[in-house]
């Protein structure tokens, strides 16, 4: 299939999709986009990270806010997702591309301490599954640069989230309407286990 069928038949997918046009959707983004913004580091140069790219939009808004000097790197495991994004940021000519990466986060994609910020938003946790959340958690707190955040959302009540040793839940937050609940964790290093290791 050529790169402009495999977009023009992701545009159509996506346009046909009722959740993507519901208004249960818009809410959901828009009640993110809210909670995340405040929370994204102002330093800069930073290196961003979203894990599960879906049909990209949170990383297309993500590219947006981060600043020019900033990096996000969007990671999927699933290849025609991978390449139907890059394929659509290069013809939308997005101002500030994801770089784009294919791999597991469960089978070492992210490198060890480099991420001033991680976000894992929707239905990735999900995708992930309870059985292996905990070796999910020890990989994000891992890919952390020191003082980085780890931003986690769920379709919850509350994210349950198993932390690693060092890690601590500084803010929660979490919404409703009707049916769906949405909830988000800011995850960061626990200042007192970091000074007394001092």
């Amino acid at each position: 299939m050529t790169d402009h069928q495999l977009l023009l038949d992701h545009y159509l997918a996506r346009g046909h999709e009722p959740w993507n046009t519901s208004t249960e959707a818009a809410w959901l983004d828009y009640q993110l986009r809210d909670w995340i913004e405040p929370l994204i580091p102002a330093r800069t140069p930073k290196r961003v990270c979203n894990v599960g790219i879906g049909v990209g939009l949170f990383d297309d808004w993500l590219g947006h806010m981060i600043g020019r000097r900033d990096r996000l790197i969007s990671v999927d495991r699933d290849p025609e997702v991978c390449r139907v994004f890059a394929l659509r940021q290069a013809r939308e000519r997005h101002p500030q591309p994801s770089v784009v990466v294919r791999g597991d986060l469960l089978a070492g994609a992210l490198p060890d301490a480099t991420f001033d910020l991680i976000t894992i938003v929707g239905s990735s946790l999900d995708e992930i599954g309870p059985r292996h959340r905990d070796r999910a958690f020890a990989a994000l707190a891992a890919a952390l640069a020191p003082s980085g955040r780890l931003i986690v959302t769920d379709f919850a009540d509350v994210v349950a989230a198993p932390l690693p040793t060092g890690l601590v839940v500084t803010r929660r937050r979490h919404a409703r309407r009707g049916e769906l609940a949405l909830a988000l964790a800011l995850i960061e290093p626990d200042d007192e286990l970091a000074g007394g290791a001092a």
